[in-house]
């Protein structure tokens, strides 16, 4: 009874996280095996999220360990944290060395236990979480647990432990997009021999695979000139989907992944064997970069500039539709937005505290609203049709305002077009000798692979 409540709840999570969505997509799943031991090693870019967008969606009931701090947040944090199985490990700066330990010590004593019976069990492999889209140094934690369940098991349970990447196009934004994928396993069992002789090279050479199997499986920017590659894998997605005759299809998130994985490959190349020349591109890319905020402009401005009239005259139709889930949406996002930062003390934790808040706020606003509709119709057929709408127009609400955001910068470039168009003309072949630089670097690099 306890699991199927366990797995009631998750479906709804689940739904609701797709909910915060706008896209939400999953790779590699089928690689799973529930007649086996597995590790899931992702990753670790936003807080619990990271968590719940990996145990969700899995067929398995996995438990995950996190920081310990994510504990004290709030009491309702914390039975959710309890709920969906997530145990905490303590840092160094999080108490006595000594109790530090102890504590630790019986997380994993428990979750070992779970993984030698077949369970499934999520650590994040990087110990800690930021921002940035990089992949830190890897701890030895995951490897230490790793070996002592093989150990447990008298080294007869081969654990497969999959190296996993989660992408976040914006990661403290609701309705933005979010993609989990799942590497090939490593096999643990390759390296019991080497264990039980010498642990400390084992331990070594599987952190070392490990780490260069989760760097594929995510946007790994190791550059020094974060900031221009960042900007770059964003101007040159749409060139390089063209370029790898790449098709959005039904994984869209998939096929900009691998784009911008492209993108990042061939400037890695580039810095690689020419240092000081791509030392100065990337520089004039920073420099570009402060002219684009300058003028406020987005990659998405420069890669379709073009502005149409067709847009507004589609605006101007489906406005009503906006009005009405603008109307019925926008209390209960504000209020999402307003307790989230009532509360909150580290930013952090900004994306979680939306999706939480906004578990529990939408849904009860549409249940008073239910009630208001009846009292005011007098009908619960009209009511529950009326109720039924308002969820997908507030998402057709976010999308207006989204699209009508791009517009109105494409209307707005076209001016600085016509009315600067002396002042722009540099601007705009600072950005065509960039481009057609990146053009020149991917027939190099992509012809010599």
């Amino acid at each position: 009874m306890k699991v199927l409540g366990y797995d009631i709840i998750k479906n709804i999570v689940l739904f609701s996280i797709k909910c915060f969505y706008r896209r939400f997509e999953v790779d590699g799943m089928e690689q799973l095996d529930n007649s086996k031991p597995m590790v899931y090693a992702p990753n670790h870019q936003n807080s619990l999220l990271d968590a719940l967008n990996v145990l969700c969606p899995t067929p398995t009931r996995p438990y995950f360990v996190a920081r310990a701090d994510v504990f004290s947040v709030s009491k309702r944090i914390t039975d959710i944290l309890h709920f969906f199985r997530i145990y905490p490990v303590y840092r160094r700066h999080d108490g006595v060395e000594n109790m530090r330990r102890a504590k630790n010590d019986e997380t994993f004593e428990v979750l070992m236990d779970i993984l030698v019976n077949n369970g499934a069990v999520g650590i994040f492999p990087e110990g800690t979480f930021a921002e940035q889209r990089t992949l830190y140094p890897l701890k030895k934690g995951i490897a230490r647990f790793s070996f002592g369940a093989a150990q447990r098991s008298n080294y007869e349970k081969d654990i497969l432990v999959f190296p996993m990447g989660i992408y976040y196009n914006n990661v403290d934004s609701f309705y933005e997009d979010v993609y989990v994928r799942f590497g090939e396993p490593i096999h643990l069992a390759e390296y019991y021999e080497l264990y039980q002789e010498k642990p400390a090279r084992a331990i070594k050479q599987f952190i070392g695979e490990l780490s260069k199997r989760i760097s594929p499986e995510m946007i790994d920017i190791q550059s020094k000139h974060y900031k221009a590659v960042e900007l770059l894998r964003k101007l040159y997605r749409e060139k390089m989907i063209t370029h790898e005759n790449l098709q959005r299809g039904r994984h869209p998130l998939r096929t900009e992944f691998l784009a911008d994985k492209k993108t990042i490959s061939v400037l890695q190349q580039y810095e690689t064997s020419e240092p000081e020349q791509a030392g100065l591109y990337l520089q004039s890319v920073e420099k570009f970069e402060e002219a684009m905020d300058s003028l406020k402009l987005e990659p998405g401005t420069l890669q379709q500039p073009g502005f149409s009239f067709l847009n507004i005259i589609k605006f101007i139709i489906t406005f009503p539709v906006f009005l009405f889930g603008f109307i019925f949406n926008i209390i209960p996002y504000y209020l999402c937005y307003k307790i989230t930062f009532a509360i909150l003390k580290d930013p952090q934790f900004t994306s979680t505290f939306k999706w939480a808040s906004g578990f529990f706020i939408f849904p009860l606003f549409y249940i008073i609203n239910f009630i208001l509709l009846k009292l005011i119709t007098g009908s619960w057929l009209w009511a529950s049709l009326i109720i039924l709408l308002v969820p997908f127009s507030g998402y057709f609400a976010l999308s207006y305002i989204r699209d009508f955001k791009k517009q109105y910068k494409k209307y707005q470039f076209n001016q600085l077009l016509k009315t600067r168009k002396e002042s722009i003309e540099p601007f705009l072949t600072q950005y065509s000798n960039i481009i057609s630089k990146l053009d020149g670097l991917y027939k190099r690099y992509n012809s010599s692979n």
